[in-house]
């Protein structure tokens, strides 16, 4: 049995997944409090996102010359 990585098995696992993320594929799913079982009925409520600000990191940057080569660096 070989242990090996196969790429065909690997897109055939991800396309029975629903394929590989894309920016603009986000869902947002919300577990209601048990405080409101009464008003909304049990389980996730899921929602289609249009569009999703996630967070990063940036670095300000600027030049300085290292033996008379101006390089940018953070």
């Amino acid at each position: 049995m070989a242990l090996g990585f196969s790429p065909t098995d690997f897109m055939t696992k991800v396309e029975t997944m629903g394929g590989l993320g894309r920016r603009n594929r986000y869902s947002i799913s919300v577990t209601p409090p048990n405080s409101m079982s009464n008003s909304v009925p049990t389980g996730r409520i899921d929602f289609l996102a249009m569009s999703v600000l996630l967070p990063s990191k940036q670095f300000s940057t600027t030049e300085q010359m290292i033996y008379g080569i101006n390089k940018t660096v953070p």
